[in-house]
């Protein structure tokens, strides 16, 4: 690949990685607001409700494929122990770093409750580092590392030429029927769930092997992808309105929404490689910091309103669901805004080092 290519390919993919981050802060932002404005009842036969969770919901798979995508297409060739290296420095110390920070708050006790002691503090963090429960979002950081560890051996399958692409096959279409366990409220470690991800990773893996040829295969069958993509998110309105969820041991709203986000990501993918340099450059920008945003945002969006920042535009019920959309905007815009204030801070102070405090 030449550097030209090279560097137009990671245009386009980290691209992808600011709009993965937008979407994971805006599905946040919606249910948020609604909260703020309704009482902090969750509705979901309420239209935006409904809507937001068919667009977004499960927008994580995005980062698991991108974190496959990227591993074949560019970090393979680092080696483990670069890759390795890099993971621990730039994804787990920051994890550490913000789950000390966040920490603070006890979980248990309830939202914005601070530990009665320094020993109740640190007795909690081992537990919030291995559960991903220092505030809501990180329930995905455990799964990211099981997909880490993962890595060689999901390589060495991949690497075999007679049964590596049927095994792919198969652990790409194993979510379609293991459901996907929730692991956001409950101190567990799912392999239900991590089995899930792993089949967006598996996906991201063999797409990014040979990706401008398979990427010039799929736009031939873009067709296909919005079939899927329409066909899911209305079978997912369908069950939300008909109130289904569960059909034995398979959660059918899971099975779509993974369908439909694979689908939708590969769609997203070719939308932006065929833009190349006419992508937004805040966009990139978004991208460089999406960790940070991730770590950061739920601060920005649930810690302020409950804090009543955002209630001038919540309260304004006369005007529902505007001020639900008005204030969901605003969440969205301080999350991104103080996450890269966060990040200028830390690269001032820190220099290149900032990578290995707040993940960017």
């Amino acid at each position: 690949m030449s550097q030209n290519a090279h560097s137009q390919f990671l245009g386009y993919l980290h691209s992808f990685r600011g709009l993965a981050i937008i979407q994971i802060v805006l599905i946040h932002s919606i249910v948020a607001a609604f909260l703020g404005a309704n009482g902090f009842e969750l509705d979901f036969t309420h239209p935006l409700v409904i809507a937001n969770e068919v667009l977004f919901h499960d927008s994580t798979l995005y980062f698991a494929i991108i974190s496959g995508l990227l591993y074949t297409a560019i970090l393979k060739s680092r080696g483990y122990r670069k890759f390795y290296r890099s993971k621990f420095k730039n994804v787990f110390l920051p994890y550490v770093f913000f789950t000390l920070i966040f920490g603070v708050l006890d979980n248990e006790a309830g939202t914005g409750v601070f530990h009665e002691s320094f020993l109740s503090y640190i007795k909690a963090i081992p537990r919030y580092l291995l559960y991903g429960k220092a505030v809501g979002p990180y329930w995905y950081m455990p799964v990211l590392f099981f997909l880490f560890l993962m890595t060689p051996i999901l390589d060495a399958i991949l690497d075999n030429e007679k049964f590596g692409k049927p095994i792919f096959i198969v652990l790409m279409i194993i979510p379609l029927v293991s459901t996907r366990v929730q692991m956001a409220f409950d101190y567990i470690l799912s392999l239900q769930t991590m089995i899930y991800f792993m089949g967006a990773y598996a996906f991201g893996m063999y797409l990014g092997r040979d990706l401008s040829s398979k990427l010039d295969k799929l736009k031939s069958n873009a067709a296909v992808l919005w079939i899927i993509t329409i066909s899911c998110s209305i079978g997912l309105v369908y069950l939300f309105i008909a109130d289904i969820q569960m059909i034995g041991f398979v959660d059918l709203r899971e099975t779509l929404y993974y369908a439909q986000k694979l689908a939708m990501g590969v769609l997203f993918i070719l939308w932006l490689r065929d833009l190349g340099e006419s992508a937004p450059r805040w966009l990139s920008n978004v991208a460089e910091s999406a960790f940070s945003i991730y770590f950061t945002h739920t601060f920005f969006v649930f810690m302020l309103m409950g804090a009543g920042f955002y209630a001038p535009i919540l309260d304004l019920n006369a005007i529902a669901p505007i001020n639900v959309i008005l204030g969901a905007l605003s969440m969205l815009v301080m999350s991104i805004v103080g996450s890269l204030f966060i990040v200028r801070a830390f690269r001032k102070l820190f220099g290149r080092y900032s990578r290995m405090i707040v993940g960017s």
